[in-house]
């Protein structure tokens, strides 16, 4: 016997781009999209050293995050990572870099809307994806407010 296979229609939701509908006889699931866009990414040098003269910082072991509410984001989480070079050669580096940034797309549709994230890890610090995810969602919740909120440094 062989067995018939399913057809199924996906498309984009027109409202949440990020968010794909999935028709599966006339069933529909909603999937998060877990891609780690350019929107959602921070490049610019001026983005980031505002962030670090500004932003709101809490730290464990593993890494210290920076966050700020940006009015102009909307519904985007942004992610940025730095890493020193007191970390190691550019091998080094850019592993360091890719399990932030994996950790922070797997994480991502946790954290509060409209912020931008700075990921910034500890030198000497075992890292895996699972450590930093557990650390982005604690961090995230203590330095982020419902209400989005910029609390400017030093003042509470």
């Amino acid at each position: 016997m062989m067995k018939k296979k399913q057809s199924f229609l996906v498309r984009r939701n027109v409202q949440y781009p990020d968010i794909l509908v999935v028709d599966i006889k006339n069933c529909e699931k909603l999937i998060m999209n877990q891609n780690f866009r350019k929107s959602e990414r921070m490049h610019r040098r001026e983005e980031i050293s505002h962030m670090f003269h500004r932003a709101r910082r809490a730290g464990d072991n593993l890494l210290m995050l920076l966050a700020w509410y940006n009015e102009n984001n909307g519904l985007a989480v942004r992610g940025g990572v730095t890493v020193s070079v007191r970390h190691g050669n550019a091998v080094q580096r850019n592993r360091i870099k890719r399990l932030c940034r994996e950790a922070f797309r797997l994480e991502k549709k946790n954290l509060q809307p409209g912020y931008d994230f700075i990921l910034a890890p500890r030198k000497g610090a075992k890292l895996d994806v699972q450590g930093l995810r557990d650390s982005i969602s604690r961090l995230a919740g203590k330095i982020t407010k419902p209400n989005g909120k910029n609390y400017e440094k030093g003042a509470e």
